[in-house]
């Protein structure tokens, strides 16, 4: 397993930071007000990103003003990130795959990914209209490794993002 990053921007993060980040940068495209959720796709053969993607309309098409109006309606109609991330990804053969989401997945996502045959699933928080939390029962069922991030892999992602802003800050002289 990777070194972990001990909060010093000298260290690079791990595989599930890095890629949990990049989820996080994603789910800034989202046109959805309500829950904005990224998601990134990894080959773990050989650590590279596959697919990030986000929640929202299907492409070229515009976000209509009445999803903002109706949750229930729009929740029906808006594509999940998970879904977009495999839509335009080309997946190499027996490769091994790793997911990492801003929000855990829903039953249908889940049943979508242990499709695709995902390995891994991290997420950095739980959804919470998702009471029975029905894709662990699904993860476990096809022997898919899931859990949450720990406080300390979220505190890593934070520090080198905001070392990295400062970083930026410095450079354009804000």
């Amino acid at each position: 397993m990777e070194k972990e990053n001990n909060n010093n921007n000298n260290k690079r993060l791990s595989l599930i930071e890095y890629s949990s980040s990049l989820a996080l940068f994603a789910s800034g495209r989202s046109q959805d007000i309500n829950t904005k959720v990224g998601a990134c796709l990894v080959n773990l053969n050989n650590k590279r990103i596959l697919s990030t993607s986000y929640n929202g309309v299907a492409p070229n098409m515009d976000y209509p003003e009445e999803f903002n109006k109706d949750r229930d309606y729009k929740g029906k109609m808006i594509l999940h990130a998970e879904n977009n991330l495999f839509r335009d990804c080309l997946i190499p053969a027996g490769a091994d795959l790793m997911v990492c989401l801003t929000i855990s997945p829903c039953e249908a996502c889940a049943k979508v990914m242990c499709g695709f045959g995902i390995k891994e699933v991290y997420y950095i928080q739980e959804y919470p209209r998702e009471k029975e939390f029905a894709f662990k029962k699904l993860f476990d069922f096809y022997n898919v490794k899931y859990r949450g991030l720990t406080n300390e892999e979220i505190g890593n992602m934070l520090h080198f993002t905001y070392g990295n802003l400062v970083t930026l800050k410095n450079l354009v002289k804000l």
